[in-house]
């Protein structure tokens, strides 16, 4: 707590006003990334006409916060709590639809395992944010980069 103090330049007394403990902080962080992700996902247009056309949307609205799936994923006292295992579930429930529809669409290979695509949708998002990050790709790139990794392995070979 005292380094996380520091880093947000307040003290020790007041970080714990806010948060009694690490755990009540890292739930709140947890939370609050997932409503960020959700509204990001909230704005993209009802319609598509595919669903490659829905991940490369969600790509678009997603790599931004690639350092938020991070922390969530990453962070195993986040997923403790019931409030936050909930929302992440629900958002993945939305995910696996997806994939399902993508597969039974044709459009992504049906042998592959709906939960492995998610898995590698996420890496994905992260992969590209991390990319931008430490300056390794032009943000103006990454979205088609990381459009093109992922749907050229979920493909039908």
């Amino acid at each position: 707590m005292a380094e996380i103090a520091e880093g947000l330049g307040v003290s020790r007394a007041t970080l714990y006003r806010f948060f009694p403990n690490r755990d009540a902080l890292i739930r709140e962080v947890a939370l609050d990334s997932l409503r960020v992700i959700e509204e990001a996902v909230t704005q993209l247009p009802p319609t598509v006409l595919s669903c490659r056309q829905a991940f490369q949307q969600l790509i678009e609205a997603l790599v931004p916060y690639g350092e938020r799936y991070y922390f969530i994923m990453n962070e195993p006292r986040a997923m403790r709590d019931p409030t936050v295992k909930a929302a992440v579930e629900r958002q993945y429930d939305a995910m696996y639809e997806l994939v399902d529809a993508a597969k039974a669409a044709g459009e992504i290979d049906a042998t592959l395992p709906t939960r492995w695509v998610g898995a590698m949708f996420d890496s994905v998002i992260w992969a590209a944010w991390w990319s931008v990050a430490e300056g390794n790709v032009a943000q103006k790139d990454v979205a088609s980069l990381a459009m093109r990794s992922f749907w050229s392995g979920m493909r039908t070979p």
